[in-house]
């Protein structure tokens, strides 16, 4: 339906406010392509009215209403089905999702335990002098002794 004949239905049924319904007034009053089509539309009511209402049998509504209601009982139902099809799937994803996080973390302590270890290992020979180096009173003096790279660590790999 067009635009005006939306309006001008709209306007037939009483559904304007009385600023549309004015506007309404005024354009017929200056526009006869808009006059011809309420004239049309005027005709095709009084057409309506004149028709013989038949009266709605009740147990046809009650009817169509229970297979409504019962199609829409039948859509939840599988709603409801489809969503604990969908939560087991989603409980195993939070579950490994958990156990991968836990493993991520196990790897990082273990790397992390490992880096240590081998701050460690690579301070074992002056922990092993370290007596030594505490009689010293002059940190220029160890300085030039890691500059001779007395230092290293001389054992076999």
């Amino acid at each position: 339906m067009e635009p005006e004949e939306e309006l001008l239905v709209a306007y037939l049924d009483g559904e304007l406010n009385a600023d549309e319904v004015q506007g309404v007034q005024e354009r017929l009053g200056q526009d006869s392509n808009f006059r011809d089509k309420m004239a049309s539309l005027e005709q095709t009511w009084n057409m309506l009215d004149a028709l013989e209402t038949v009266p709605v049998d009740k147990s046809l509504v009650r009817s169509t209403m229970e297979i409504l209601v019962a199609d829409v009982e039948k859509e939840l139902q599988e709603k409801e089905k489809s969503e604990q099809k969908r939560k087991i799937p989603d409980f195993i994803f939070k579950i490994l999702a958990f156990v991968l996080i836990g493993l991520i973390g196990f790897q990082l302590a273990v790397l992390w335990r490992i880096y240590r270890v081998g701050i460690f290992l690579h301070d074992i020979p002056i922990i092993e002098k370290l007596e030594q180096y505490q009689q010293i009173d002059n940190i220029e003096i160890l300085q030039e002794l890691s500059d001779q790279k007395i230092f290293e660590d001389r054992r076999e790999p």
